[in-house]
């Protein structure tokens, strides 16, 4: 009973003595606001063994970049179980599943699952990188350098040690890579069991890193502890280990609260319905003086904004505080509606005088119109301007949309014409009618109502005629003007054809005309009357024309023939009727007592153009009223008679004859 007091009391003793010394003071500071975005380095308190962060990190310090609760767990080692745990007494104090180095083309540790104490990778394999140990970091110091075999589960390094139960231990060692390609993956065991979380190293050569791992001895007094390695990679999988610990801890604890600044909240206004090509401005407030806006789309960073969309578009926009605090999303949406497509419609010309139609088409229905100058607001306006003048529409749909168009009606004036006076011309004359009007414009002409393009026209008109005439300019048609062309009836005149009479005998010749005022003049000697008388003892040819109104007739011819024998007396017909009724149906020399011995006879007949209408060169030729064949029109035909009479006088006369059917 006695032994078993004295044990409890050492067992007291004992565990006063380790509360004892564990008095650490471990803190990680005060809660801490951070701006948003940025970061702190939390370190613990220095002077402890080992530790373990919120994140697995062993390092003193860590960085942290949000907000949030964070946590560090310090260890402080009382005494260390492992024997040569830093390697300095060389490859002594440990078991293990490989097997020291027995060399080979590369050096010591040509061969896998095999190891070597050096104080330099590189000096147990020619192709192991140049690295120290963690203890010194010098060629003063030693480490287990190990060519990971492809077995795994093979223990690299294992001791067994002595421990007190129900005690907190620390299971801690360093490891890294000596060859970068396939990096060990150690997993650390006390008594067969893994503690902590498999140990990856880096590919990073020469980059120590720390394995810590807690544990409760509960009833044992002893522990085997192990390191083991899980990578089977013939290639690579080759690293060092070193100042392997097994300690009972003292254990130390607390958190530190990390929080930003409060986030900026931001409202946008202003966003609206706009018409079509408008713009509209957008304003962003925030709760957080000196606040920075930025804008989408568009980028903008100014509080406020212009835009014009040409389409409905939602704007966003962020803001960040001077703390670099972000805010809510916020929107805006501007609906754009189209404005209404308005065209003016009616005719763009009119003459003076003339009332035009004006008429609107639009895309979208209106709610009001109005249309300038005069303020109509019909959908159709009646416009009767003396001038040019441009007429505006304007009109709103229901969305408040306004726009325009504009018409011009170009006002043109109503031309002028004046024709000539009223004139005077013969039967069978021409006259020429002209018009004076403003020719610097394009001009349509029309005579009596037919379009001919003349500013004058020569007339043959048979009676008294009217000439009306008009223009157009720019469709716009004049006042018509007239005039008249009188025309006056040539007199006609007749006289016998030939006068047959012996020498010293008085003879009278008898013309008649037409025209009751015509005067009838004679010629050669030019006297005037109805009446020729002479005794003139020769042989000549009379003839006559008669004045009227200024329209000479067509002269008429009669012969005074001095027969000396008085015994060939001829006379040619003033008058016949080629009808085919048997009287008087041609034309031809009469010899009336048949006794005229003639030679060198010939007759030609032409008409008033002087065209030869028939000839013939035998006193008995007849004209039966044809040219070539075919009936000439009646009128009156000229004839030239020349032969040799029986005195050899020779006969040159001329008279008319009139053909009648």
């Amino acid at each position: 009973m006695r032994s078993i007091f004295i044990t409890i009391v050492i067992c007291i003793l004992s565990l006063q003595s380790v509360f004892a010394q564990c008095n650490f003071n471990f803190s990680l500071g005060n809660d801490t606001v951070i701006n948003c975005g940025g970061n702190i380095t939390i370190t613990a308190p220095s002077g402890l063994d080992g530790y373990t962060w919120f994140n697995n990190s062993h390092n003193q310090a860590v960085t942290v970049g949000q907000a949030g609760t964070f946590w560090c767990t310090g260890y402080e080692y009382l005494s260390n179980a492992v024997t040569n745990g830093d390697f300095n007494g060389g490859a002594t104090g440990f078991q293990s599943d490989y097997i020291p180095g027995t060399g080979g083309t590369w050096g010591l540790l040509s061969n896998e699952g095999q190891y070597a104490v050096t104080s330099n990778s590189s000096l147990v394999h020619n192709n192991f990188i140049n690295c120290y140990d963690h203890t010194v970091g010098n060629a003063s110091g030693s480490m287990l350098v190990v060519n990971g075999s492809s077995v795994a589960g093979l223990s690299v390094w294992e001791q067994t040690i002595t421990v007190q139960p129900n005690t907190n231990y620390t299971f801690s060692a360093w490891g890294m890579s000596v060859v970068s390609s396939n990096p060990a993956q150690l997993s650390f065991s006390v008594n067969g069991s893994n503690i902590g979380s498999s140990f990856n190293l880096s590919s990073n050569t020469c980059n120590w890193q720390q394995f810590t791992a807690t544990w409760n001895s509960g009833a044992n007094t002893t522990a085997t502890i192990a390191i083991v390695n899980q990578n089977t990679a013939p290639s690579g999988n080759d690293f060092a280990i070193d100042d392997i610990a097994f300690s009972d801890v003292c254990t130390y604890s607390d958190t530190i609260h990390i929080s930003y600044p409060p986030q900026p909240v931001l409202t946008l206004s202003g966003g609206d319905t706009i018409c079509e090509g408008d713009s509209i401005t957008l304003i962003a407030t925030t709760d957080i003086p000196g606040s920075n806006v930025t804008w989408f789309p568009g980028l903008h960073t100014d509080d406020t904004i212009t835009v014009a969309p040409s389409s409905n578009t939602t704007y966003s926009a962020i803001a960040i505080s001077p703390q670099n605090c972000g805010s809510n999303n916020a929107t805006t949406s501007v609906v754009v509606t189209p404005y209404p497509e308005i065209t003016a419609y009616g005719d763009t010309t009119i003459c003076l005088g003339d009332t035009t139609e004006l008429y609107y088409t639009s895309t979208l229905p209106l709610n009001s119109i109005n249309w300038s100058p005069s303020n109509y607001t019909d959908s159709v306006i009646y416009v009767s301007p003396t001038d040019s003048t441009s007429y505006i529409i304007e009109g709103e749909s229901d969305n408040g949309c306004a726009t325009s168009d504009t018409v011009t009606v170009l006002v043109n004036p109503i031309p002028t014409v004046t024709i000539d006076s009223q004139q005077e011309i013969c039967n069978g004359d021409s006259a020429t009618v002209h018009i004076s009007y403003d020719n610097s414009h394009p001009t349509t002409i029309y005579w009596n109502n037919i379009q001919m393009n003349q500013d004058s026209v020569v007339v043959s008109p048979s009676s008294d005629t009217s000439f009306t005439v008009y223009i157009t300019q720019y469709q716009c048609i004049s006042e018509s003007d007239s005039t008249r062309v009188l025309v006056n009836e040539i007199p006609t005149i007749s006289t016998v054809d030939s006068v047959v009479v012996c020498p010293g005998d008085e003879f009278e010749v008898v013309a008649t005309t037409s025209s009751s005022n015509a005067t009838i003049t004679w010629l050669p000697d030019y006297s005037t009357g109805e009446y020729y008388t002479n005794s003139t003892d020769s042989s000549y040819t009379i003839s006559a024309f008669a004045n009227s109104n200024g329209c000479l007739s067509d002269t008429s011819y009669t012969v005074i023939v001095i027969d000396s024998e008085c015994d060939c007396i001829w006379k040619v017909p003033n008058v016949f009727t080629p009808n085919g009724d048997g009287v008087n149906d041609e034309f031809y020399f009469v010899d009336e007592n048949e006794s005229c011995i003639l030679r060198n006879y010939h007759m030609v007949i032409f008409n008033r153009w002087g065209k030869t209408v028939w000839e013939g060169s035998n006193l008995n030729e007849r004209w039966d009223g044809k040219n070539n064949g075919s009936e000439v029109a009646e009128g009156t035909y000229f004839w030239k008679l020349n032969f040799t009479d029986q005195n050899n006088l020779d006969v040159n006369t001329t008279g008319s004859v009139t053909l009648l059917k």
